[in-house]
């Protein structure tokens, strides 16, 4: 069981804690509520522990899915591929950004060199 809460304002107030059931749910309703809201927090049942993070439309924490979600938004979803703001974005994960990519396709092997940067955990 997880919780989602939705940020009225950047760590103001939120509305009650959204039950979600799977991690399936959780995609779900950040897909639908994430450029709603500046900020989501999703929590487990048993703790406080922040799960996923997002802000402003993106998701910030885990970086896993931080990296999926620019894949989304900026290669899958994009109907005019924004390199700058890519980069931006890049380097707001804290990942080092070699500059804007060119192409698409840049810019897919810049977000395969990230993921492998991150520790893998199985």
């Amino acid at each position: 069981m997880y919780y989602g809460y939705r940020y009225i304002e950047k760590d103001g107030p939120y509305h009650p804690g959204d039950r979600l059931e799977t991690v399936e749910a959780i995609h779900e309703y950040l897909q639908l509520n994430k450029r709603s809201y500046p900020e989501i927090r999703i929590t487990d049942k048993t703790s406080s522990d922040l799960l996923v993070h997002v802000i402003d439309g993106f998701i910030e924490f885990p970086k896993q899915w931080a990296l999926m979600d620019m894949k989304m938004e900026f290669i899958d979803r994009a109907d005019i591929f924004n390199a700058a703001q890519f980069a931006e974005r890049i380097r707001f994960l804290g990942f080092e950004s070699p500059g804007p990519p060119l192409t698409r396709l840049d810019a897919q092997r810049i977000l395969f060199e990230c993921y492998q940067s991150l520790p893998q955990n199985y």
